[in-house]
């Protein structure tokens, strides 16, 4: 592994528990200067980005194998549990592994806006990946409006969200306590995408 790919490795790893990310936790995790950093991305923030985009990738393969390429059963409520419950595993597991990740999604850091929009952009302007996605979600709920499953993909998207949100207002919630209120979401999930 080239020193690069360990300082990207190690910035990952970084951000599956740092919400607020400095460049001395990278440097001193990587046991290198700020220089070396400067020296190969330019900047924190370009690390940082392109670390998040290659998560956001590994992302987004997982979803291509697990609800777009089985996508063989059409319109069936049963599968449109399935789905939900996959889709929501994915984030979910997604979400609690890189919470740094979500964090920077959805909150941001201080002068680096960009970090914000990867996240965004990744799931919400990727044409290809919404045109499949949508072919997937209308074959499985029968719904052929766009708008609507439009719709239902942004409050799907909003699991994203959900682990960050319960740890922000339930700081002490339990594994148990997190199991409830993930089923119940998925379950209020379902009725949407069932409606």
């Amino acid at each position: 592994m080239t020193r690069k790919e360990s300082i990207i490795q190690t910035t990952k790893e970084l951000l599956k528990t740092r919400t607020n990310l400095t460049i001395k936790d990278i440097t001193d995790a990587s046991n290198i200067n700020v220089a070396a950093v400067n020296y190969y991305f330019g900047s924190k923030e370009n690390l940082v980005n392109i670390v998040l985009k290659e998560v956001i990738t590994e992302l987004k393969t997982k979803i291509y194998h697990e609800l777009l390429i089985p996508s063989n059963n059409k319109g069936k409520n049963d599968d449109t549990e399935l789905m939900i419950n996959k889709a929501v595993d994915l984030i979910y597991a997604f979400s609690e592994e890189y919470i740094g990740v979500i964090y920077l999604s959805f909150i941001g850091s201080e002068g680096n806006d960009s970090s914000a929009n990867i996240l965004v952009d990744e799931f919400l302007t990727d044409s290809v990946f919404l045109e499949q996605l949508f072919k997937v979600f209308s074959e499985i709920t029968g719904i052929t409006d766009k708008t609507k499953l439009a719709a239902k993909y942004i409050i799907l998207f909003s699991s994203f969200g959900v682990p960050l949100f319960l740890q922000s207002i339930i700081p002490t919630i339990t594994n148990t306590k997190f199991k409830e209120y993930r089923d119940a979401y998925v379950k209020e999930l379902v009725k949407v995408f069932t409606n």
